[in-house]
């Protein structure tokens, strides 16, 4: 599904909002989707599905591949759990099983949480709306994980949609600054600080600009 959404100006005019019946039988989920928003001050002004039609090959598609790392995660994780209870551990049993315990529980463990944020990314990048939240998001995750040329273009990807969010901004000039691009890093930290940048998120970034100089 694709998702625009306008945050409303504090300095604009307040109309009246629209009578909204949460009793009416013909409310679809999206009408009480919207007038949530609403309410939190967004107004969508553009919505549709992802997927024109409903049940695709492709959509079928998605949908298994986010099955199975679901499955990959439960499996991994009563993997866990079995080897946690039943594998021989004790101090001083010099078998040879003893010495692959720690290392069984680290690798079954990993797959399961490596399993769910796969499936959970998989979800959002494929299945819900488009949004530029989401790819900022999953971008400065990239970037905490020191992966930053995975970071560049989900939160490329968002720049585009706010080309003027600081907080976007002052993601990708970090990513750039930590994937070595001084130049891009410069331009854009320097776009985010000539906005309305958290304080704490406008230091580190004159710190970054100090370092790239």
């Amino acid at each position: 599904m694709t998702v625009e959404t306008k945050k409303k100006d504090p300095l604009e005019e307040p109309r009246e909002a629209p009578k909204f019946d949460l009793d009416d039988p013909e409310l679809t989920r999206f009408d009480l989707v919207r007038e949530g928003a609403r309410r939190d001050g967004v107004e969508i002004v553009h919505y549709a599905p992802r997927f024109p039609v409903a049940g695709t090959r492709a959509e079928k598609r998605i949908e298994r591949t986010i099955a199975f790392f679901f499955l990959l995660a439960g499996a991994a994780a009563t993997a866990f759990v079995v080897f946690f209870v039943a594998w021989p551990w004790e101090y001083g049993d010099d078998s040879a099983l003893t010495k692959y315990y720690t290392p069984l529980l680290g690798l079954t463990l990993g797959i399961a949480l490596l399993s769910i944020g796969v499936a959970v990314i998989i979800y959002a990048k494929k299945l819900l709306p488009e949004s530029s939240e989401v790819d900022d998001t999953l971008g400065w995750v990239y970037y905490k994980k020191d992966l930053a040329s995975l970071a560049i273009p989900p939160l490329e990807d968002s720049l585009k949609r706010r080309p003027n969010d600081p907080s976007v901004l002052y993601h990708l000039g970090m990513t750039y600054a930590k994937f070595g691009n001084k130049a891009k890093s410069r331009e854009v930290l320097e776009r985010a600080l000539k906005l309305d940048l958290k304080p704490a998120y406008a230091a580190s970034a004159r710190q970054t600009l100090a370092a790239v100089q």
